[in-house]
């Protein structure tokens, strides 16, 4: 696996769900946007905009989290209660090159968990002369 300093954490919408820059949609990615944040969890939101309206933007449902902090229980809660709202939704991390859909709060734990513990083995490793 490539080195990968932050983990990208992607909701997926479902076939149900309202279109993806509705209002009510829009308000969901925000709301999960805002509950990580308030665990003091630095999180980018990956967003859009439309052309000439300045004030008009919104998320596309992509989020950049750096693995160089402590992540608490409130991603993984937040992601998974988002996923659980509508069926057919997929909560999926992707850790360099490699893609994982989610499905347990533990689950997406163990993961972040373990690239943490990966960049961290990978930061202190000395190269060979």
């Amino acid at each position: 696996m490539e080195r990968a300093a932050t983990l990208r954490l992607t909701l997926v919408r479902s076939a149900g769900d309202e279109a993806a820059f509705s209002p009510n949609y829009q308000r969901e990615l925000k709301q999960f946007y805002h509950l990580v944040r308030a665990d003091h969890t630095r999180i980018s939101a990956i967003a859009f905009t439309m052309p000439g309206l300045s004030d008009d933007t919104g998320f596309t449902g992509e989020f950049v989290v750096p693995l160089s902090q402590e992540i608490g229980p409130v991603l993984a809660r937040a992601a998974l209660a988002w996923r659980n709202a509508q069926a057919g939704r997929v909560v999926r991390l992707t850790l360099g090159t490699l893609d994982f859909d989610v499905g347990t709060a533990s689950a997406l734990e163990a993961l972040v968990t373990r690239a943490q513990a990966l960049l961290v083995s990978q930061e202190t490793t000395v190269p060979p002369k």
